[in-house]
């Protein structure tokens, strides 16, 4: 599974990533794996 493809984090340039609000809520059991949906990233 691809973080960013699911949401869950985003590039923001030169490799590095930041933990978006809805990885934050992954990460607190708030939200179900199984309710993420795949993002284009293009």
């Amino acid at each position: 599974m691809k973080l960013e493809e699911y949401g869950l984090t985003q590039n923001i340039g030169n490799g590095v990533y930041t933990i978006t609000e809805i990885g934050e809520r992954y990460l607190r059991s708030e939200l179900d794996a199984r309710e993420l949906e795949t993002r284009s990233t293009e």
